[in-house]
């Protein structure tokens, strides 16, 4: 069967716009699909290791053949009705699966007259047959930003909450009357400021002005300093970190907003913890964009030419002290003012590695920790990682196998590159014989191929998901977890950036080396 792929690591595009959404503190996600997606969707979120979100609690219309046939709208719209009645949230986000979107369901619709009624809700089409989940996070970031841009919910939310049943003065139209109106009856959503949940009975206001971060008692500092001047702590976003690729975003995103800190930035948490729709308002005040990757890429160059905001951008997140220097110096290059703190922040950073890796010396030649390694994962997570381990702490990549065809270029998936540099189609350089050493760099997700070689490259270790621990298994060598699906792992922070991420996770290498758990 052309274009099959065996054991397939990398879900589909729904489950990748929910493992997104799960990231952002405020935001309930509404699924407008099958039974099945929602099931599935939730047991594959539990393969990301406690990362995004592998629970049940996923509001879903579970459309039957019924929906199908005649169409799912009405069933959508009694589905926000519950929702927001029962759940709460900053933002509800519609996703439309494979069966809506082939039926034609009309479920923007649906999302604008809900906020017609005074509900914050947006609609993002996302079925799987549009591609993978490595290709949703560019999608979701774009449609929160459209929101706040005045796009979506920004329009409810700016406007205030209707003043009774069935009004539209927010909007356009009017969405009362009929059997299926969200309006009206023992269910209204509509109508005053708001609405009351079914579990406790407190009532909740619709906040306004919420998405552009300035709802009342909102304590989050202005960026405005007069025409022409810098705020005392600039604000910067972080983009193309994804939830869905790196194990370790979360770490890495909170390193990363240290580092920012301790140079006089004001990190803006988009993801994680601390995040909030709040403060995606906030977003397009930010005084610079920090991008990684190609979907870093495409938010940043979008909001550059939105609002003339500048960025910096790195091919992927470098992990360790070299991360560190090469995100002080892209940011040095925007704030030149900020190049003292700069140096002294990366001394301090660059001289607490060498203090930890001298006492690993002794250790690293009594137990003889060089290997021979192979590494499976997304283009990100194994560039940062491979170069790191065969520059800094003398392993010896063998073999490396990148999952989602980042840097891929005109070799394609599934086809051995053996040193060229490479460009990916967005123009971020990935020099794959130049990070890895030389070592043969294979482009598949293919589970059972991914098997074939790595039988035979016969590493002395291996980091990957899940799937391929099955190898270090049976060749009784070590086996480090880098890239999902974990499922049989918990990883909660797990960051690999600065200082004190890669430190943590040399422990982690090490203590796999020597069969220590």
């Amino acid at each position: 069967m052309p274009g099959y792929v065996s054991l397939n690591r990398n879900g589909c595009k729904l489950q990748g716009a929910l493992c997104v959404l799960n990231a952002v503190g405020g935001v309930a996600p509404i699924l407008h699909s099958v039974p099945g997606c929602g099931v599935r969707v939730s047991h594959a979120n539990g393969a990301f290791a406690c990362q995004c979100g592998g629970s049940y609690g996923v509001s879903c219309t579970d459309i039957l053949e019924k929906q199908v046939i005649f169409g799912g709208t009405s069933r959508l719209r009694e589905q926000i009705k519950n929702t927001v009645k029962i759940q709460r949230a900053d933002l509800y986000v519609v996703l439309s699966g494979c069966p809506a979107q082939i039926v034609g369901d009309d479920s923007e619709a649906m999302a604008k007259e809900a906020r017609e009624q005074g509900y914050p809700v947006i609609h993002l089409g996302a079925p799987g047959f549009k591609g993978d989940s490595f290709g949703a996070y560019a999608d979701v970031v774009t449609a929160l930003l459209d929101a706040a841009d005045g796009g979506g919910a920004v329009a409810v939310w700016s406007g205030g909450a209707p003043t009774g049943p069935g009004d539209t003065s927010s909007g356009s139209g009017n969405t009362s009357g009929g059997p299926d109106d969200i309006s009206g009856g023992p269910d209204d959503i509509s109508g005053g400021t708001g609405y009351t949940y079914a579990d406790t009975g407190e009532s909740i206001g619709v906040a306004p002005s919420v998405i552009d971060g300035v709802a009342q008692g909102s304590a989050a500092p202005s960026q405005a300093g007069g025409p022409g001047t810098m705020p005392a702590h600039p604000l910067v976003n972080v983009f193309g970190i994804d939830p869905c690729a790196d194990p370790s975003w979360e770490g890495n995103l909170e390193a990363l907003a240290d580092l920012l800190r301790r140079l006089g930035f004001e990190y803006n948490p988009l993801f994680g913890r601390g995040s909030s729709v709040a403060h995606w308002g906030r977003a397009k005040t930010a005084a610079v964009n920090l991008a990684f990757g190609e979907q870093g890429l495409r938010i940043a160059r979008a909001l550059e030419e939105r609002y003339g905001k500048p960025y910096v951008h790195l091919g992927y997140l470098p992990v360790g002290v070299d991360g560190t220097g090469a995100v002080l110096g892209a940011l040095a290059g925007v704030f030149p003012e900020k190049d003292g703190i700069s140096q002294k922040v990366l001394s301090e950073e660059r001289e607490k590695f060498l203090y930890h890796l001298g006492r690993l010396e002794t250790a690293y030649y009594t137990h003889h920790l060089q290997r021979e390694i192979a590494l499976v994962g997304p283009g990100a997570v194994v560039a940062a990682l491979g170069s790191f381990l065969w520059r800094r702490l003398g392993q010896v990549p063998v073999v490396a196998v990148v999952t989602d065809g980042a840097g891929a270029g005109a070799a394609g998936r599934g086809n051995v590159h053996g040193g060229a540099s490479l460009r990916s189609d967005d123009g971020c350089p990935l020099d794959w014989g130049n990070i890895l050493g030389g070592a043969p760099v294979y482009f598949t997700e293919d589970g059972f191929e991914i098997q074939g070689i790595l039988a035979d490259a016969t590493p002395e270790a291996i980091l990957g998901s899940s799937l391929e621990e099955w190898a270090s298994v049976r060749g009784g060598i070590p086996f480090i977890p880098i890239a999902y699906p974990l499922g049989n792992h918990i990883v909660l922070r797990g960051a690999t950036f600065g200082a004190e991420g890669i430190l943590g996770f040399l422990e982690k290498f090490c203590n796999a080396i020597l069969g220590r758990p």
